[in-house]
């Protein structure tokens, strides 16, 4: 009996996430973080979930760029093991979709890329002899 509540709540959870997609847009985002999904075989809200990710999450801890691609990175990971809607809804909650991979990756490649500018004042490209960007030693 238990089971069957579950999978209902399941559904009625798939159902509301639908219904504030198509007529709630304000709704949208909270009611995203309540679609329960499966997940190791248990159901868990995609808030919960989300958590989870967070906790997950490495970057360095003075370049929140880093962190934010880290995390966006795990949430479409996550996301492409889910359902449709599911999968829809953890990327509503959470604000990330593979679009914005490409952009986040950029601005956590140009923080480090400041930031050891920054502390070493010389360019990153210095470390690498091959980079084009490198002087060259008979300048």
């Amino acid at each position: 009996m238990e089971s069957h509540h579950k999978w209902n709540d399941y559904f009625r959870s798939h159902r509301a996430f639908i219904l504030a997609t198509l007529f709630e847009p304000d709704r949208v985002h909270t009611v995203a973080g309540d679609v329960l999904c499966e997940v190791d075989g248990k159901l868990v809200k995609v808030r919960t979930l989300v958590d989870q990710i967070q906790k997950q999450t490495r970057g360095q801890s003075t370049l929140p760029e880093t962190w934010e691609f880290d995390f966006a990175r795990r949430v479409v990971a996550q996301a492409a093991r889910l359902g449709r809607f599911e999968r829809e809804a953890l990327m509503t909650f959470a604000r990330y979709s593979p679009r914005d991979l490409p952009r986040l990756s950029q601005e956590a490649h140009e923080a480090v890329v400041t930031a050891w500018q920054t502390l070493y004042a010389e360019p990153i490209c210095q470390r690498c002899p091959n980079h084009p960007h490198t002087p060259s030693k008979e300048t």
